[in-house]
């Protein structure tokens, strides 16, 4: 539904069992729904990290806001994702006063 790289958008996302996203943001806000598998969405102060999403959970990512998702070992992770604008992925860059990740 819609199309990701112009404007809103629905898309199921698959991730593999144990994988790990680097710290990142999106520009978007994005609510997804845990359709499979087991995710862990970690925010920008690390809420999250001991909360496991499983089936049927919810998650919102606030735009420009750094996280981490990660799909716990042992079975892949089917999200349905929505965005009301185009995606994209917004590494991290460090402060260099405490170290700390944040969006450009």
């Amino acid at each position: 539904m819609g199309d990701r790289n112009a404007g809103a958008h629905g898309l199921l996302i698959k991730l593999p069992g144990g994988f790990v996203s680097p710290i990142h943001a999106d520009t978007a806000a994005y609510y997804a729904v845990v359709i499979s598998g087991t995710l862990i969405h970690v925010d920008e102060e690390g809420a999250g990290a001991d909360k496991e999403l499983r089936a049927g959970s919810y998650v919102m990512q606030p735009g420009r806001k750094m996280h981490i998702d990660k799909c716990k070992p042992g079975a892949e992770c089917i999200l349905f994702e929505f965005q009301d604008a185009k995606a994209d992925i917004i590494p991290a860059k460090r402060n260099e006063e405490d170290g700390r990740a944040h969006a450009p």
